[in-house]
């Protein structure tokens, strides 16, 4: 039997290993590491106070989305790999 596709991506995207970054998230980050560069200097330094405060803050929520979102593609690529091996061997 044929395997359809990946449950989580086209198999060309699979191929890659890491999945495409958006445009938006690609401005959003460039956006806000400019910022936080910008925050640096003296006359901004109550913005750099902040913006380090809200990352001591909010730095394991991120950490956990990205654990938990890398785990399911995981997961899904280790079912595809062993579906398409089973496949072969047949």
């Amino acid at each position: 039997m044929q395997d359809a596709g990946h449950c989580c991506h086209d198999t060309a995207l699979e191929d890659q290993g890491l999945p495409p970054v958006g445009r938006k998230l690609k401005i959003l980050g460039t956006l806000f590491l400019t910022v936080l560069a910008l925050s640096f200097t003296p006359s901004l330094q109550a913005l750099n106070d902040s913006l380090l405060t809200y990352l001591g803050i909010i730095w394991w929520a991120v950490l956990l989305g990205l654990m938990l979102g890398g785990s399911s593609t995981i997961s899904c690529r280790t079912a595809s790999s062993s579906a398409s091996m089973a496949a072969s061997t047949n």
